[in-house]
């Protein structure tokens, strides 16, 4: 989970002034790395990637110098810009290990760069190695003071080494001195929490249930951060246990938005349920206000016993004003989030010759479509799931007019997300001329610079006379008057659709929160295929037999790896499961 802070780390209660600001952290509890840079420099498919220790309760960066037979690694990860403006000591921190003590002899180096490129790291050298690690989580340290004033890039480089096991990072973070004094708050009390209570808080990633009657210091929830954006609206649900005998308890938040230490301003007081009896769990949607601080502020909710309809949430509980209740602390993290891509719309052209009856890639298979609008022909609620570096085959089903043979089809991907469908590299051309009906295909690779996330695929058939025809990305009556389009989604990730080796079926969703399904090539035998899903210590966790979708909604987040046989073929491919 990312942590960019613009002041100190907040601290809890009335603490002393920290002496060291979090310039930037990564613990991975969200077990998302869209924001690091990934180099496969030895070309063997395999990445630094996410995943949850054996148990499942570490998130933690990892990579592989065996994963069934060795492997020579040479894997960078490149954290997000960082930047030490105005910092003085920046030091860089995190934890490491090797998660078989037998097979510890692990090599990874750190390196600073001012940019975000192999050539830049190892121009600048190498900071830290180390090949014997421990078989914990270890702290290490390393002075980048040199870089003080600049925007910097972190780099952990695993490679040196073959026929061990893995390597894992967590908790990485870089620190500066000075800054000013922390915003600092009330301090929450132990109250009598045996019959009102708090069973649970699940906002905008933070997920704490059954947490019972707590003390004030096992009820400091700081280090659980929820991720929310200017103008964004969440859920905040509440389980609470309440008192049926005397129906006077209330549920309530605070969010100090405004990020000035009190709690209880206008716009920050948030009334979950009052004078109630019955427990249960309660839900209050929270919109992020326009003018919030961005950055690191305090989430405090609380459920307390107060006879009397004049009651009001109190923000700061005192052996005075409160007796029998609960309150838990947790931390919200305000970014700005991004303004949405808009694209050229599609218009509705004549398509009773010209159209398209198929679309199928990475997972969309939108078959014998016809002639469509501009409406029925917004098909962006298909996603195609595709990875950084990966292969996959556009197969385009056209009609076309063999009386007028001049006929092309083409389609567009937005890979920078910009916004503009024709820029270099993102237009592709199907085939150009024609008057033959019939399935196309054409073999897209996914650029290694692509935005990661969601972003926009559009098909397009074409009639226009003339050898100097380009495929146009924004049709108008002007420029286009026989044909057809249709507007798709495609979802870009840097782990989990590419291949473990060079698979022969695709595997979609993924990232996987309930269900996957599986499309083989046709080498394999449908009738006799079975699945299995292992976690990355091979235990294997589930195992199906041919079926039309795979349910793993029991399975702990983390990645997994599916591996698929009839017998004669046996592919396998990585999933992630949120």
């Amino acid at each position: 989970m990312k942590k960019f802070l613009l002041a100190l780390t907040m601290v809890a209660g009335m603490m002393a002034i920290n002496a060291q600001t979090t310039i930037w952290s990564d613990d991975f509890d969200d077990l998302d790395v869209s924001d690091w840079m990934l180099y496969d420099e030895d070309g063997d498919g395999q990445l630094w990637y996410p995943a949850l220790l054996t148990g499942g309760d570490t998130p933690i960066l990892t990579s592989v110098s065996w994963s069934g037979f060795p492997l020579t690694p040479d894997n960078w990860a490149v954290s997000p810009a960082i930047d030490l403006s105005g910092a003085t000591g920046a030091e860089l921190k995190w934890f490491v290990f090797a998660s078989d003590p037998l097979y510890n002899l692990e090599n990874y180096g750190v390196y600073v760069a001012t940019e975000n490129t192999v050539e830049a790291f190892m121009t600048a050298g190498e900071l830290f190695t180390e090949f014997d690690l421990p078989s914990e989580l270890t702290e290490r340290t390393l002075d980048v003071s040199a870089f003080d004033g600049q925007t910097i890039y972190v780099a952990f480089r695993h490679y040196n080494v073959s026929d061990q096991f893995r390597i894992g990072l967590d908790n990485i973070s870089v620190t500066a001195d000075g800054g000013g004094e922390p915003v600092e708050y009330c301090d929450i009390i132990t109250l009598d929490c045996a019959v009102e209570k708090i069973d649970g808080v699940t906002f905008a990633g933070i997920e704490n249930l059954n947490t019972g009657c707590g003390t004030a210091e096992t009820n400091d929830f700081t280090n659980m951060v929820a991720n929310v954006e200017l103008g964004g609206t969440y859920d905040m649900i509440l389980d609470i246990e309440a008192d049926p005998s005397f129906p006077d308890d209330n549920a309530f938040f605070f969010i100090d938005w405004n990020q000035n230490g009190t709690l209880d301003d206008a716009g920050e007081v948030y009334e979950v349920v009052m004078h109630t009896g019955t427990s249960g769990q309660y839900t209050v949607s929270v919109t992020v206000p326009e003018d919030a601080e961005l950055g690191e502020t305090r989430l405090r909710v609380g459920i307390a016993y107060n006879s009397g309809p004049a009651f009001e949430p109190i923000a700061c509980p005192t052996v005075d004003n409160v007796t029998y209740g609960e309150y838990e602390d947790y931390t919200v993290n305000v970014s700005e989030g991004g303004e949405p891509v808009e694209y050229c719309e599609i218009i509705t052209l004549d398509c009773a010759v010209e159209k398209i009856d198929g679309v199928t890639f990475a997972g969309i298979e939108n078959l014998n479509t016809g002639c469509g609008t501009a409406e029925t022909n917004d098909f962006t609620n298909m996603v195609a799931n595709v990875e950084l570096g990966g292969t996959y085959d556009m197969i385009l089903d056209i009609e076309a007019d063999p009386s007028f043979p001049d006929d092309n089809a083409f389609f567009f991907i937005d890979w920078n997300q910009n916004g503009t469908l024709d820029d270099a590299g993102e237009v592709y051309e199907v085939v150009m001329h024609t008057g033959t009906s019939g399935q196309y295909t054409v073999s897209v690779t996914v650029p290694q610079d692509a935005e990661v996330g969601e972003t926009r695929l559009r098909v397009g058939i074409a009639y226009n006379s003339g050898p100097d025809f380009e495929p146009i990305a924004c049709p108008t009556v002007n420029n286009v008057t026989y044909g057809e389009y249709e507007d798709y989604t495609v979802n870009v990730s840097q782990l989990g659709v590419g291949d473990v080796n060079n698979a022969s079926f695709a595997l979609y969703p993924n990232p996987v929160k309930d269900a996957f399904t599986v499309k083989l090539s046709s080498e394999f035998d449908a009738a006799k295929v079975a699945v299995t899903v292992t976690d990355l210590s091979g235990k294997t966790v589930k195992t199906f037999g041919a079926s039309d979708s795979y349910n793993v909604t029991d399975l702990s987040k983390g990645v997994y790896v599916v591996t698929i046989t009839d017998g004669k073929n046996t592919e396998t491919k990585k999933i992630v499961k949120k």
